[in-house]
C-alpha cells in the first residue's frame, strides 16, 4: 500500500502536464503512422472504411465523400486505419452490419478490396506507416538542426577522472579546449567523437584556461563496462570529460568523506566546498568502485543547494551555464547530422532489443506509461526544441517497433507476404490466426512487463 502512494505521489506532481504531453505526442505520431497507410491505399485504390485516433468509444467523428469515417476516440494511446477488403484471400468474405451476417464481397467491392492488389502493393501499404514514420522523424531533426542548430555540449571540461590519461596531462576543470590538432573545436560531442573510437591515438589539445593559452597531449585508454541499461560498453576514455550536473544519491564520498547512501551529507559537504576543487566519488554502472573525479560546484549555478523548494533539489550543477547550447553550421550539415542521428537511434534500439530477447536486460531497460509520460514532461519543462526532438524519438520508435517480424505489427503482415512471395501462395487463414493470437499475447506480456518495471522504478 505504502509503494502505491508513493507512485501515486509521482504522478500528481503534474498530472496534466504528463496527461497532456504524453497523449498528444503519441497520437499525434500514431496519426502520422497511419496517414502512411491511408496514403498509399489510396494511391492503390483501396477503399478505407475508418481512420481513428484513439481506441473505444468515439468522441466526435464524420464521414468524407469517398466513405471513409473520421474518428477521435476515447482512449487517444494509438489508432489505426480500417482498410476494406483485408479478408481471406481464398475465400474472401466480410461482415455486414446492416443485415448482421457474413456475405461474399460484391463485384464493386472487390475493385476496391486490399486482397485483390497485386504482392507488392499490398506490402507498399504495410511499410508506409513505418516509412513515414521514418521520414517524419527525419525532417523534424533536419528542420531543428537547420534553423535552431544542433543541440551540443560546451568544449568545457567540468570533471577530469583521476588516474586517466587526462587526468596525467594535466587537465583542470573549466578548462576549455579550443583546438585538437590545430582544427578548431565548438563543441564536447567532436571530442568524443575523436577520443572514443580512436583508442591510443595521441592529439595536441589547445587549452584556454582563464587568460593562458596552453597545449597538452594525450590519448584516450579503453574501458569497457555496463551502462544503466545492462549494455556493454567499450570505448576509448579521455578521462577529462564533460558532466553538466549529477544527482547526490550517485555521489559516494567528497574529498575522501564517505556519503554513500546519505544524500543529506552529500549535499551538507558540497554546500561547504562551493567554488573549490572537489574529489567526488561517483558511483560506476556495473560495479561497487565509483571514480575519482575532480569538480568544481560554481555557487552561481547552485543557488537553491539547500531549498527543498527548488526544482534542482536533488542534483547540482557543475558548468558555467544551465542554458542550452547549439551549434548552427549549415543546411548540408543539418542533413547529416539529422541522417546520423537516426543511425544512432537504430544501433541503439537494436541493442536494447537484442538485451531484452536475450534475457539480459535490467528492469527498467523497457519503460511503461509512467517512464513515457515523465520523458514527454521533462521534455516540455525543457522548450519546445527539446519536445520536438521527443516527438521525433517518439515517432522513429513507433516506426521501427512496428518494423518488427510479430503478428499484429507491421512486420508481421511484411513477414506473410514474405512468405507469400516465396511460396506463391498465401499463409493458410488457421495459421495466420494462430500466429495473431500469439502476437497479441507476447505484445500485452511486454506492455504488462514494462508497466509493472514503472512500479518498481517509480518505488525503490
Amino acid at each position: 500500500m505504502e509503494s502505491f502512494f508513493q507512485l501515486s505521489d509521482v504522478f500528481a506532481g503534474n498530472v496534466f502536464l504528463y496527461v497532456f504531453a504524453l497523449f498528444f505526442s503519441i497520437s499525434f505520431v500514431v496519426f502520422v503512422h497511419e496517414l502512411g497507410h491511408y496514403s498509399a491505399a489510396r494511391v492503390f485504390g483501396v477503399r478505407i472504411d475508418k481512420f481513428s485516433i484513439g481506441f473505444g468509444h468515439e468522441l466526435y467523428g464524420r464521414t468524407d465523400k469517398r466513405g471513409t469515417r473520421w474518428s477521435l476516440s476515447l482512449l487517444p494511446l494509438g489508432g489505426y486505419v480500417k482498410i476494406f477488403g483485408d479478408v481471406n484471400r481464398d475465400d474472401p468474405k466480410i461482415w455486414d452490419a446492416e443485415t448482421e451476417k457474413i456475405r461474399k464481397l460484391t463485384k464493386e467491392e472487390t475493385e476496391v478490396a486490399f486482397y485483390t492488389r497485386a504482392l507488392w502493393k499490398r506490402a507498399v501499404i504495410i511499410a508506409a506507416g513505418p516509412v513515414i514514420n521514418f521520414i517524419f522523424t527525419f525532417l523534424i531533426l533536419a528542420a531543428l538542426f537547420s534553423t535552431k542548430g544542433q543541440g551540443s555540449t560546451l568544449p568545457i571540461v567540468t570533471a577530469v577522472a583521476m588516474g586517466t590519461s587526462g587526468y596525467e596531462a594535466g587537465f583542470q576543470p573549466l578548462d576549455e579546449i579550443t583546438a585538437i590538432d590545430g582544427r578548431k573545436i565548438t563543441r564536447f560531442e567532436d571530442i568524443w567523437a575523436l577520443t572514443k573510437p580512436n583508442i591510443g591515438q595521441e592529439y595536441d589539445f589547445t587549452v584556454k584556461r582563464g587568460e593562458q593559452t596552453i597545449t597538452m597531449t594525450a590519448a584516450s585508454r579503453p574501458i569497457d563496462y555496463k551502462d544503466t541499461k545492462g549494455m556493454n560498453r567499450a570505448h576509448g576514455r579521455l578521462g577529462a570529460t564533460h558532466i553538466r550536473a549529477l544527482e547526490y544519491k550517485d555521489i559516494t564520498s567528497v574529498n575522501g568523506v564517505d556519503v554513500d547512501g546519505d544524500i543529506d551529507r552529500a549535499r551538507q559537504e558540497i554546500a561547504t566546498h562551493l567554488d573549490q576543487e572537489l574529489r567526488l566519488g561517483v558511483a560506476a554502472f556495473d560495479d561497487d568502485k565509483s571514480d575519482i573525479f575532480l569538480i568544481r560546484v560554481p555557487t552561481n549555478m547552485n543557488e537553491g543547494l539547500n531549498d527543498p523548494k527548488d526544482e534542482d533539489y536533488d542534483k547540482f550543477y557543475t558548468g558555467i551555464s544551465k542554458e542550452k547550447f547549439y551549434v548552427y553550421r549549415g543546411v548540408p550539415f543539418a542533413l547529416v547530422s539529422a541522417a546520423k542521428q537516426m543511425k544512432v537511434l537504430s544501433i541503439e534500439a537494436y541493442k536494447v532489443m537484442e538485451l531484452v530477447f536475450s534475457g539480459g536486460a535490467r528492469r527498467d531497460s523497457i519503460g511503461g506509461i509512467g517512464t513515457m509520460g515523465q520523458a514527454a514532461e521533462k521534455a516540455v519543462d525543457s522548450g519546445w526544441y527539446t519536445f520536438l526532438v521527443f516527438i521525433a524519438v517518439l515517432s522513429f520508435q513507433i516506426g521501427l517497433v512496428n518494423l518488427f517480424p510479430i503478428p499484429l505489427l507491421d512486420g508481421g503482415y511484411l513477414a506473410f507476404l514474405a512468405y507469400e512471395a516465396v511460396a506463391g501462395k498465401p499463409l493458410s487463414q488457421r495459421f495466420q490466426d494462430y500466429a495473431f493470437a500469439l502476437g497479441l499475447a507476447f505484445l500485452v506480456g511486454i506492455v504488462v512487463f514494462a508497466n509493472i518495471s514503472d512500479i518498481f522504478l517509480f518505488t525503490r
